[in-house]
């Protein structure tokens, strides 16, 4: 099932040649979130339109009972950067729900995953924790989390809450508080 939706990439050509599958993508010059400086990706306007148009993209593909299962700043391409128009890629890890949790034995990017996803398990909570992570290190700047290994950042966010700097305005604080919840029953 193809997503039309402005800020989920969709091919613009697919089929077979030659008894290969192929597909092809339009180009977006302006890069992916990864490739975007801290001094743009920190700005409050620029990390909530990021909330604003991933919150439509998630919504659209859990519609389709799609759960994206690797959201990470290089599968978000941006259209423009100013102003932001972000674009869901990578649905290579996707998977078809039918059901609220899926049971996965593919591993995932260690820094985005949700708690849950390290004993094989994803629901559409799974992609909400990751925007949640991602949000966190824009607002808060990438090299906040750089330097800690993955195993152990795995093993603190099983055990304990994920840290919301103090600094961040309220509003901030409680989205990511909802968005990072260790439970996903509970997580926003």
């Amino acid at each position: 099932q193809l997503i039309k939706s402005q800020h989920c990439l969709s091919p613009v050509d697919f089929g077979e040649q030659e008894g290969r599958a192929f597909e092809v993508y339009e180009y977006l010059a302006s890069g992916t979130l990864a490739d975007i400086s801290d001094s743009v990706s920190r700005q409050d306007a620029f990390v909530l339109a990021f909330v604003n148009q991933m919150a439509s993209a998630l919504d659209e593909i859990h519609q389709a009972q799609l759960l994206h299962r690797d959201l990470k700043p290089a599968n978000i391409l941006l259209r423009s950067v100013d102003p932001p128009h972000f674009v869901l890629a990578d649905f290579g890890a996707s998977a078809i729900s039918e059901s609220d949790m899926y049971v996965t034995t593919t591993r995932r990017t260690t820094r985005y995953a949700a708690p849950e996803s390290f004993a094989g398990i994803t629901s559409t909570a799974s992609d909400w924790w990751s925007i949640g992570i991602i949000a966190l290190e824009m607002l808060s700047g990438r090299d906040a989390m750089e330097g800690i290994d993955d195993r152990a950042f795995m093993l603190s966010i099983i055990a304990r809450p994920v840290p919301i700097p103090d600094e961040l305005a309220d509003s901030w604080k409680i989205l990511l508080k909802g968005l990072l919840t260790r439970d996903h029953t509970l997580r926003w």
